[in-house]
């Protein structure tokens, strides 16, 4: 609400009674402004578990979203109609909304999110043929496939430092292979954390 003195105070009382709440400690260090390199994947993996029932909702009716309809564009604009890709990675895929836009372009869409509620959330639309629980940095360093689209759509923001990020993206794509994704616009400087726990 715009209170950062007792937003503090919160967070710092929330530690005392947990001292393991990642989320309080996460969000004090913001109001610190002290660096913060990435987000604790017990917190954002609660946030999206406890996010799942109403996560679609808000984005398509309250914030607009249309990352998902942009990136079904740049496809459509970029490779013939009749096109079909033989395998597609939707990394941080959550409840599917991308796989719902690109359907029938595909003869695999493998998706990864680290939030499990979600992956039950995408599994209901029968579009993907994998869904992975795993973190995305280490599924792309395990995983012996390759995909010709790998897309991220608003998961980047999640992260901070990106370079491991498409190191290994670039390692798992074909030859002339595509990486789709999207980001939150920073003026100056590398990258940082907002209050809102994404990052610029």
């Amino acid at each position: 609400l715009g209170n950062e003195n007792k937003a503090y105070y919160f967070f710092k009382k929330t530690i005392g009674l947990d001292p393991n709440h990642q989320g309080a400690k996460f969000k004090k260090e913001l109001l610190m402004g002290n660096k913060v390199e990435s987000i604790p994947r017990n917190y954002l993996e609660d946030h999206f578990d406890n996010f799942s029932e109403t996560f679609e909702k808000h984005l398509l009716l309250s914030l607009n979203y249309s990352v998902p309809s942009e990136i079904a564009k740049i496809l459509s604009e970029q490779f013939d109609e009749n096109y079909s890709f033989k395998n597609i990675l939707d990394l941080g895929c959550g409840t599917g909304l991308c796989g719902a836009r690109i359907q029938n372009l595909f003869l695999n869409l493998t998706g990864v999110d680290i939030s499990q509620r979600m992956l039950a959330k995408a599994a209901e639309k029968s579009i993907y043929t994998k869904l992975i629980h795993q973190d995305i940095l280490k599924f792309l360093k395990i995983t012996k496939e390759t995909y010709e689209i790998i897309i991220a759509a608003d998961v980047l923001i999640y992260i901070g430092n990106l370079d491991e990020i498409f190191k290994h993206s670039y390692k798992k794509l074909d030859k002339n292979g595509r990486f789709i994704f999207s980001v939150e616009e920073l003026k100056f400087g590398t990258y940082k954390a907002a209050y809102n726990g994404r990052f610029l």
